[in-house]
């Protein structure tokens, strides 16, 4: 039984998202340790017999959940070239002083909130921050009414009492700004240095790259998103984190 791969023109050679190394042909036959299909492949580094990529990422993404060590040593591992362009971009153009717009829609998750917030203060410059609230509980309502007040004018707030869902309130922010690029940037998100000098930063140094974010996506051949991806060979980008000019949105 070959082992089977849903994108190998995606992911070319050895490297797949969640793994490190190439599964192997065993002797053995057993059953896949996530689906209990009939296999032959075991992945050495998770000592477990799987069938298809999809089962892989599965077990992968299962382990990486109950060990955040792990995860980070994943990351590293898979995807050390890019984080090194990455952190290089970022170096480069953290002293451009390029405005940007970012905009975050929060409807409760107060704790996450929080900590989207106060990293996007920490760790970015030359910004401006649209929050919109949509119906939020009082305690999430009066934390945002907070740090409005204490903003100093880096921050505008806009609350609704029905939950307007994602589109119509990203579009109405966006028109409330003018600054040269705009982030789109889920509540639930944690930000680090570097992290907007980067995304701004490889536009910059790719002209033919008009949509930056941290994850991209694969679409199958009915047009639904079934895999992650990095790079330029994506379909598109994951909605939690989008950096685009504001000259494309317009």
């Amino acid at each position: 039984m070959k082992f089977e791969r849903k994108h190998p023109e995606a992911f070319p050679g050895d490297k797949f998202p969640f793994e490190t190394t190439v599964v192997v042909k065993t002797k053995a036959l057993a059953e896949c340790d996530h689906c209990r299909s009939f296999t032959r492949w075991q992945d050495p580094n998770l000592q477990k017999y799987v069938c298809s990529e999809e089962c892989a990422v599965h077990l992968w993404q299962k382990k990486l959940a109950d060990d955040p060590e792990a995860n980070r040593e994943q990351s590293y591992t898979l995807f050390e070239d890019e984080i090194r362009d990455e952190l290089e971009i970022a170096a480069k153009h953290i002293e451009d002083n390029t405005t940007k717009d970012i905009i975050i829609v929060v409807h409760d998750q107060l704790d996450y909130v929080r900590n989207c917030i106060e990293s996007v203060q920490k760790h970015t410059s030359d910004y401006k921050l649209y929050l919109w609230d949509n119906a939020s509980k009082p305690e999430t309502q009066q934390y945002l009414e907070k740090v409005y007040s204490e903003s100093l004018g880096k921050i505008e707030l806009m609350r609704s009492e029905q939950n307007r869902g994602f589109i119509e309130p990203n579009n109405t922010l966006v028109e409330w700004g003018d600054s040269e690029y705009i982030i789109l940037l889920n509540s639930d998100t944690k930000v680090f240095e570097g992290w907007d000098s980067a995304l701004i930063g490889f536009q910059k140094e790719n002209p033919d790259v008009a949509i930056t974010g941290y994850l991209g996506g694969l679409l199958d051949e009915n047009g639904k998103g079934c895999d992650s991806g990095y790079g330029h060979n994506i379909d598109y980008v994951m909605g939690w984190c989008i950096c685009y000019k504001r000259e494309l949105y317009d």
